[in-house]
């Protein structure tokens, strides 16, 4: 009985190795070929500065007087004196006021009148921007600010949107490794940009300062590649 068990035993084991013998062993690395492309969101800038071409000058005539009708002459007889110094110009009263002088040391006490008047040259062209600065000095008047303009800046930002585009293109050729990107949107990440370009008193009175405009687009492209 325990002889026929062996036999049994031994048949059963020679089985398992003849079988295991024919069984193909499993490769350790699959590989899979696909033809879709990958898709991708990616974003493109584009900054121009560019030269503005106008601007509005806003300047401060101020003056003072114990008497308020006195500190109110003064004011339009600088006024009047500034206009004529800049006789090619255009220029426009913008406000008038006047405030009291007050003394606190002497419990509050009204010594004097200001008068200040604040008008707007306009420029045309900045040719003689510097000229005129120096005018206005020399005029016992001062600039608050000036507000530079670019005339044609829709077209700037329309030119900055298309390099924008291709800026995100080029983004997208490195991105994916490849010099093949499909385009399939492109979407304009705002449309707010400032044509103008506000200078405080104490940058425009630097030399040099600078007279450009800065106009940014931005776009985010769906592409594939």
């Amino acid at each position: 009985m325990k002889k026929s068990i062996k036999i049994v035993c031994f048949l059963a084991v020679f089985c398992l190795i003849l079988a295991c013998a024919f069984i193909q062993p499993k490769t350790t690395t699959s590989y899979a070929i696909s033809s879709e492309k990958i898709e991708a969101s990616v974003y493109g800038n584009c900054t121009e500065s560019i030269k503005a071409d106008s601007a509005d000058i806003f300047v401060r005539v101020e003056s003072a007087d114990t008497d308020l009708s006195l500190a109110k002459e003064k004011s339009f007889v600088k006024f009047s004196a500034l206009k004529n110094n800049l006789n090619n110009y255009e220029i426009k009263i913008d406000s008038f006021y006047t405030n009291p002088n007050i003394d606190y040391s002497l419990d509050k006490q009204i010594v004097g009148y200001y008068a200040v008047l604040n008008c707007v040259i306009s420029l045309d062209n900045l040719e003689n921007l510097d000229e005129i600065i120096s005018t206005i000095s020399s005029n016992d008047a001062c600039i608050s600010y000036i507000n530079l303009k670019l005339s044609n800046a829709d077209e700037v930002y329309l030119d900055c949107l298309v390099k924008a585009k291709q800026n995100a293109i080029e983004n997208a050729k490195i991105l994916l490794e490849t010099e093949s990107v499909i385009v399939l949107e492109v979407e304009e990440e705002s449309r707010f940009y400032l044509p103008t370009k506000y200078m405080k008193a104490e940058s425009v009175m630097q030399e040099n300062f600078s007279q450009d405009i800065e106009i940014s687009a931005s776009v985010c492209i769906k592409c594939e590649g």
